[in-house]
């Protein structure tokens, strides 16, 4: 399949540094070496399609060129396999169903304080916002360009810079998304993550009791554990335990993947 194959090699061989040494190693790669581990994780025949044809070229030239590449490590290729091949498309399913059922599916994201200039933190965040687009079928898309997870949600963005919020192909800020939830029913949040909304689980559910709009929370952990999780509304609020999901740390994934 193309498109799985396109996807697979997106995720693992990126050009630039998507700062997060825990997933990705740098390292110098020639088209053999990285048609080598497509060739390892594919059904896909070396004399069949554009790839095959590719490899043949290369093998006929004498120079063997490398690039340098960020690389996703060897234990954590199985499970981006799997997001890419089987659970996705029963997710993105899933995800049509609530459309059905008049859900308004809105998507967060969201990039901590820290050292990254605003050209990276700009590209980081539109990386999330496109895993958001993709995987989750979003209608509407919030962000918040610089803010810690243990911020309070509703205290984020308070500030607005409209030069920063320009650069973005988003629907606004987090005050925007909290306006958006004020006025619309049924609304189901997607984030990438727990940390992605909070590490706090006090002020998550302080954020349910005051947008009672908010019916689902759904946390996209696909690329780490090919897993997508739905917290009901009721549940979370009935049910504390469930809240200690979110106490954890906000370094833990990457969210641009």
């Amino acid at each position: 399949n193309t498109i799985e194959l396109t996807k697979f090699l997106n995720t693992i061989y990126l050009l630039f540094d998507p700062k997060n040494e825990e997933v990705y190693e740098n390292k110098c790669l020639t088209i053999n070496e990285i048609l080598a581990t497509v060739w390892k994780y594919s059904d896909l025949h070396e004399d069949k399609g554009a790839i095959g044809s590719i490899k043949r070229k290369e093998s006929e030239s004498q120079t063997k060129r490398a690039r340098s590449l960020y690389v996703v490590k060897k234990e954590f290729i199985e499970n981006i396999i799997k997001d890419i091949t089987e659970y996705r498309e029963e997710y993105k399913e899933h995800i049509q169903k609530l459309k059905k059922e008049n859900h308004n599916i809105i998507g967060y994201a969201r990039k901590s304080e820290g050292k990254v200039d605003d050209e990276d933190r700009t590209r980081l965040i539109q990386l999330m916002c496109d895993r958001l687009r993709e995987r989750s079928l979003v209608d509407k898309l919030f962000v918040s360009f610089c803010s810690n997870a243990n911020h309070p949600i509703s205290e984020r963005n308070l500030n607005v810079d409209e030069k920063i919020d320009e650069k973005l192909y988003a629907d606004g800020n987090t005050q925007e998304m909290l306006q958006y939830i004020n006025i619309n029913k049924k609304i189901c949040l997607v984030v990438l993550d727990y940390a992605g909304l909070t590490t706090d689980p006090n002020d998550l559910k302080k954020f349910l009791e005051n947008n009672k709009n908010v019916e689902k929370v759904i946390v996209d952990n696909l690329p780490q554990n090919n897993k997508a999780e739905i917290f009901e509304r009721r549940e979370i609020l009935n049910n504390p335990s469930r809240l200690e999901a979110f106490k954890c740390r906000s370094n833990t994934c990457q969210r641009s993947k």
